[in-house]
């Protein structure tokens, strides 16, 4: 089987897609990759044949830190170039392949699909991706609204993706001889959706069409080893908090880093600080706190007593994996889904992420700390994490390519 995959975004997007890739490999398919330039070396360390193709979101995330309007319109932009650019770069391979696989921002995969005849198949790590009335849109953080306000939300996530993406893409579509667009939202979530997603998290929605199938996450099961720096603070004392927010930038690091230094000095423990694209850190920090850069965080996870992030999938599977508890300080899109999921299943703390006062997340800490029933929980739920989510992924694709072919 030939695989095309397109895995456009930040690291959450894209290292899933890795592990993906990585698997079929080594099942003997042969595979190309396309990711951002920010990603090109974290997937070439992984032995794949893969280019640089698009954005580096790194920047966009940099540039859109604010959430100004102008911010937004300005980001908007640039995804509209960024159909034309990932059609140019994939349709050569995918018109040799028998599968197009993808994630979050692949826009053009429906067109290819359309264009070429090859399957595309689409790859979300929440199930808030998925048009549903249990759920609002991604761009919605109140998680618990009636239906009928959750089905209102997603007419206007269609109205709202008409506006930033439909030009681009009917544009991209004509220039080919195929007709507009006829939805967005579904053009980009494909005809072959898929939930990489563990299910005693949350589970796919029941309403969406096509069904969504749900094979558990993609895990990276050789995702790397600890830098000397961070094993040498492990070993030096009791098992530190861990606090990163991914691939979430910050206006103010300096403030940020000063907040949350206040809460852990407050609390009394260590802590491993990821500067993450926040660019978090200070000088001076004391033995008891470690600055660190990006770390595998199944490496890394077990040995912290409490894990503090942004909630992105990705580090929040990890955590979970982990058996430790969480305190989530959600920003934006589905991260505040996965913060509404740690609260429903019991597994930790929620903290306003710009919260200007440590206390609230001193206060969550101690309590991830202190509560013995929480953490007895946390570790059940690492015990219920199925571990073959990539396994059966493939399966699938397997299964897909096989009735093109039929």
């Amino acid at each position: 089987m030939r695989v095309v995959i397109g895995a456009f975004g930040t690291r959450g997007d894209v290292q899933p897609m890795i592990g993906l890739a990585q698997a079929l490999s080594k099942k003997g398919h042969s595979v190309w990759a396309a990711v951002p330039p920010s990603s090109l070396a974290l997937a070439r360390a992984h032995g794949l044949d893969v280019s640089a193709v698009g954005l580096d979101y790194e920047g966009v995330s940099r540039r859109s830190a604010n959430g100004t309007f102008a911010e937004l319109v300005a980001l908007a932009r640039l995804l509209r170039g960024e159909v034309e650019v990932q059609v140019q770069a994939l349709e050569p391979r995918v018109r040799e392949a028998d599968l197009l696989v993808g994630s979050s921002v692949l826009a053009a995969g429906a067109l290819l699909e359309e264009l070429v005849g090859t399957p595309y198949a689409f790859f979300g790590f929440c199930p808030q991706l998925f048009r549903s009335a249990h759920h609002p849109t991604p761009s919605v953080p109140w998680q618990r609204l009636p239906r009928w306000l959750n089905r209102l939300s997603w007419a206007g996530n269609e109205a709202l993706w008409g506006l930033m993406l439909k030009p681009a893409l009917d544009a991209a579509r004509a220039r080919r001889g195929l007709r507009p667009s006829p939805a967005v939202w579904a053009s980009l979530t494909s005809a072959h959706p898929f939930l990489a997603c563990e299910p005693s998290l949350a589970l796919s929605p029941p309403d969406h069409s096509p069904a969504v199938t749900q094979v558990g996450a993609l895990v990276m099961h050789d995702a790397g080893t600890l830098s000397a720096a961070t094993r040498a603070f492990l070993d030096s004392g009791p098992a530190p908090v861990f606090i990163g927010f991914g691939s979430m930038s910050d206006p103010n690091p300096a403030r940020t880093t000063e907040r949350l230094v206040d809460a852990v000095r407050s609390v009394g423990v260590r802590a491993i600080i990821s500067r993450g694209w926040a660019r978090l850190g200070m000088e001076d920090a004391g033995p008891h706190l470690h600055f660190a850069d990006a770390e595998p965080h199944p490496a890394l996870f077990p040995r912290c007593a409490a894990i503090v992030h942004h909630g992105g999938a990705g580090t929040l599977h990890a955590a979970a994996r982990a058996g430790v508890p969480q305190v989530l300080m959600p920003q934006l899109l589905d991260q505040h889904y996965w913060a509404n999921r740690v609260l429903e299943l019991g597994l930790g703390h929620v903290v306003p992420r710009h919260d200007e006062d440590p206390s609230r997340l001193a206060d969550a800490l101690r309590a991830c700390l202190a509560d013995g029933a929480l953490q007895a929980r946390c570790r059940a739920q690492a015990l219920a994490m199925r571990s073959d989510g990539v396994d059966v992924a493939i399966e699938h694709l397997e299964a897909l390519a096989a009735r093109r072919g039929g």
